[in-house]
């Protein structure tokens, strides 16, 4: 058996069951694209000030109304919206729980059915629903995908040349499936590569830090660097959430993660003075320590932090803000095609070598 057939063969197969995934993550990738346009704002003229205290209130309503709850997460609204999302999950069930808060009229209202079908369908596109198991197992399934792609350029490009981007309308119905899989296959094989590439990396970043991130030497704290460290000397959180907006720049928090207990907090806050879209800045904040209260600045990441912190807004087209949604949309469209076209290819193939079968018999 000649290389090409053992190619095609692999191709085939990979196709047939890398399909099935492949499919429901493309799907999936588009809806989760427009997951702030899904997850609806709280009706309100009030955008968030400054001078406000909104995570004072929103720990106040935790200790009052979810005792039994661990904070989690809370996801500063982005421009044009006023509700902030808080992730919290239950001490006994470990059940994850989502409410909306807003600062005006300072409640909680928990998110509806489908928007936390749109947190399913993330959890199910970023780990199979199987924590950090799932992460693992997705890094192998983009590698798969990566061989799955490069087996189809290998295929198609003898031929490449004389056919090219052609697609035979007069042919036979074998012969349109197989020059739409072609074309099709052909142009969005770099977004394939790309997606599978920053995937892999996606889902094993901690490891591949730990891998290739070379020991760097700890620079002079920067000017930016004594300005965010001299916030968090605040005992209140939300004075040091403010001074780090302003020294940041207005409106820049991006979130505020705990862990358990709230003995350390990191505040991410979107970076102003970096080319890379959604670098961030972390400050981890302590409570009761203050010696572990660092800076890690986006401005001073090494090379192999750079390259993983690509990932994400190349994975997701976010790069090219509201285009690139509509790109990866377009990208998902056109791969769920090229996958039902393959089965279909594959089907046919086998339904006639069953009617050769019969004739000869």
């Amino acid at each position: 058996m000649s290389i090409r057939k053992i190619i095609l063969s692999m191709h085939r197969w990979m196709g047939l069951i890398l399909g099935i995934w492949l499919l429901l993550q493309v799907l999936t990738g588009a809806v989760l694209n427009f997951e702030d346009n899904i997850i609806s704002d709280i009706p309100s003229g009030d955008l968030v000030r400054l001078d406000e205290k909104p995570v004072g209130s929103i720990l106040a309503i935790l200790e009052r109304d979810f005792s039994e709850h661990q904070l989690l997460r809370i996801e500063y609204p982005p421009v044009g919206k006023s509700s902030f999302i808080v992730r919290t999950q239950h001490n006994t069930s470990k059940k994850e729980h989502y409410n909306k808060y807003l600062p005006s009229s300072d409640q909680f209202i928990e998110f509806d059915l489908f928007e936390y079908a749109t947190i399913w369908l993330f959890k199910f596109h970023e780990e199979l629903l199987i924590k950090k198991t799932g992460h693992y197992i997705v890094g192998l399934l983009g590698l798969a995908l990566f061989l799955w792609v490069l087996s189809g350029l290998y295929l198609w490009w003898p031929s490449g040349k004389k056919r090219a981007l052609n697609i035979s309308w007069q042919g036979s119905y074998r012969m349109q499936l197989y020059d739409l899989h072609r074309v099709i296959g052909v142009l969005v094989s770099i977004f394939l590569l790309i997606i599978s590439i920053t995937g892999i990396g996606m889902s094993y970043r901690t490891k591949l830090l730990e891998v290739f991130d070379s020991a760097k030497a700890i620079p002079a704290a920067s000017m930016k660097e004594q300005s965010l460290l001299s916030c968090v000397q605040h005992n209140e959180i939300d004075i040091t959430i403010n001074c780090l907006a302003k020294t940041a720049g207005i409106s820049s928090v991006k979130d505020i993660r705990f862990n358990a207990h709230q003995e350390q907090i990191q505040i991410l806050l979107y970076a102003s003075d970096h080319s890379r879209s959604l670098a961030v800045d972390t400050v981890v904040f302590s409570a009761k320590e203050a010696e572990k209260n660092r800076v890690n600045l986006a401005i001073e990441e090494n090379i192999s932090e750079t390259v993983l912190n690509w990932m994400y807004p190349l994975h997701t087209a976010k790069v090219m803000g509201t285009f690139g949604k509509f790109i990866m949309f377009i990208v998902s469209l056109m791969t769920s095609l090229l996958i039902v076209i393959g089965w279909l290819i594959w089907w046919d193939k086998k339904r006639g070598q069953k009617h050769e079968t019969k004739i000869r018999t």
